[in-house]
């Protein structure tokens, strides 16, 4: 056979290879599960990220995008396979070691990042535990223009003939880009808005009370006078 006959056999082939492969993957894809969850002998853990608090996304969350100071929330479910077991669950982020460094804060929730909630020893399996956290990405932090993991980790204990024995789950509830621009309904700490601040008195009022105060004066010096 010449060698373009043998070339162009050989790119045949390797296309239905290719082709093949990509049907497989496929296949693969279409047979994965929409829910990320974490699961271990003790229990099951479920995470759902949103901006709004309305609309939920399965964690893991991999396209979101906030500006700086911007809420968001996160929504977990946290459920017992066995009688008997304490749980015990943390936030935290991905290169990061505290509360301090991270690009999150906590708003409203049972427990701020990095801090270790003790959730007690459950005492019936298939029990569900529900948590919502309100958050925001910090206004001053220092990732703007790069993606922070925000994770949430489950712990369990179980005792048994005097032997404690642990197993845990933890994941990545969403992947944060931080856009470098200042959230549009950001609140500094003070209680002022970070944009045009409108709270003063309405443009020119003070003035025209001046205006009216000299008013008075004049016309009760020019009365008292007479």
């Amino acid at each position: 056979m010449y060698p373009t006959l043998l070339w162009m056999s050989y790119i045949g082939k390797m296309k239905t290879i290719v082709f093949i492969f990509v049907i497989i993957q496929a296949l693969l894809i279409s047979f994965l599960p929409a829910t990320n969850a974490g699961e271990c002998d003790y229990g099951t853990l479920h995470a759902w990220y949103s901006e709004d608090d309305s609309s939920w996304e399965n964690a893991t969350v991999h396209d979101a995008k906030l500006k700086r100071g911007e809420p968001f929330y996160i929504k977990t479910v946290i459920s017992t396979k066995i009688n008997s077991v304490w749980i015990a669950m943390k936030l935290s982020e991905t290169g990061e070691n505290s509360a301090d460094e991270s690009s999150f804060e906590v708003l409203d929730g049972p427990c701020d990042m990095y801090e270790m909630i003790d959730l007690g020893e459950i005492p019936e399996k298939n029990t569900s535990l529900t948590y919502t956290w309100k958050m925001r990405v910090k206004p001053d932090t220092n990732w703007a223009g790069g993606n922070a993991p925000l994770n949430i980790g489950v712990f369990f204990d179980k005792k048994v003939n005097d032997e404690w024995y642990s197993d845990d789950i933890s994941f990545t509830a969403v992947n944060i880009y931080i856009l470098d621009e200042l959230w549009d309904g950001h609140i500094e700490d003070n209680g002022n808005s970070s944009g045009n601040n409108d709270t003063n008195d309405t443009p020119g009022f003070g003035l025209l009370f001046t205006l009216i105060a000299i008013a008075v004066f004049l016309t009760w010096k020019q009365k008292k006078n007479r």
